[in-house]
């Protein structure tokens, strides 16, 4: 790859009047002057609000727009229409730091050909205030092998999409986002990524600023998620099972993962894996067993953390 790489940044936006603007500010200023910033409107319903929005930026933003079919539809037809070697996810609500891509394009220069790159990223309400949960990813920078990266999603929950740097041969390798989930295509995104054997590098600063607000899809639809989750069962499994071994089990660990979650019917899919494996023994029942447990607790563990103890502290 070139040492000054063409990267893509590519803004997928449905009624995008509220924040676009300032998205695609923070994407116009960047330090790391070869990028392109592509805005993909997916189908938005709001007068043409949108559309302005972007084509007033002229020039500096190449604009398209399509019929609704979900972010992962934007995104593809984004990947489509990319010039650069390097993919960059940018929700039209999030914010980039300025030095986002050239911290990441030299951390991957520094890197083999078949990684990827992540950054940490902090939060922010609808107003741009920071809020106090901040996100990390290890204290320093890190580099990773595929099989710790996709230990790490499993125990600890998909990464921001929009804290990635991608080579755009790893969409060649894997494919697009799968366009049939409309909320958890990012998660089966990485799983099938690291699966791939794409190994990771860790960027420690927060140079992804994640907007928390109340009109998001992911605040709005969670009760939706689990039609999402056994999609990403029933595709991502086989793979796990290929790459497993008795001392690296991505089966087990992803069974936790959904016990956690209480996704009975994909425990259950991956305990006939286990069982054809000749790795479901005592241990691993007793894990399941006690992971399961707690997933049925914890919602009711979680709603008296926000009343009480997280009331305490904003209080």
């Amino acid at each position: 790859m070139r040492s000054d790489p063409l990267v893509s940044i590519i803004i997928p936006v449905y009624n995008g009047g509220d924040y676009l603007r300032e998205a695609i500010d923070s994407a116009l200023k960047q330090t790391y002057r070869n990028t392109e910033v592509l805005v993909i409107n997916d189908g938005s319903d709001d007068g043409g609000v949108t559309r302005k929005i972007a084509e007033s930026c002229g020039e500096s933003v190449r604009y398209y727009e399509k019929e609704n079919g979900g972010v992962s539809s934007a995104l593809n037809l984004g990947i489509r229409k990319m010039r650069g070697d390097l993919f960059s996810w940018l929700s039209h609500d999030d914010l980039y730091d300025p030095r986002k891509i050239e911290a990441q394009v030299r951390a991957l220069q520094g890197t083999d050909s078949h990684s990827v790159v992540y950054c940490n990223y902090s939060t922010i309400d609808a107003d741009s205030k920071p809020l106090a949960d901040t996100k990390v990813f290890g204290q320093l920078r890190s580099s990773l092998s595929s099989r710790e990266a996709l230990h790490h999603v499993l125990r600890h929950g998909s990464l921001n999409g929009c804290g990635f740097l991608i080579p755009r041969a790893m969409f060649e390798e894997c494919g697009g986002f799968a366009e049939d989930l409309r909320y958890k295509q990012d998660a089966l995104m990485w799983y099938r990524m690291f699966a791939a054997g794409w190994s990771l590098t860790v960027v420690p600063e927060q140079l992804v600023k994640s907007r928390v607000h109340q009109n998001q899809q992911t605040q709005k639809n969670r009760g939706k998620f689990s039609g999402d989750n056994q999609k990403i069962c029933s595709r991502i499994l086989p793979a796990f099972e290929k790459i497993s071994t008795p001392e690296d089990d991505f089966v087990l660990e992803y069974a936790l993962r959904c016990s956690l979650s209480g996704e009975n019917e994909n425990v259950r899919q991956c305990i006939q894996a286990l069982k054809k494996s000749g790795r479901y023994g005592a241990f691993t029942r007793t894990r399941l067993f006690l992971m399961r447990t707690y997933g049925l607790v914890r919602p009711a563990v979680r709603r008296v953390y926000y009343k009480l103890i997280r009331g305490i502290r904003t209080g």
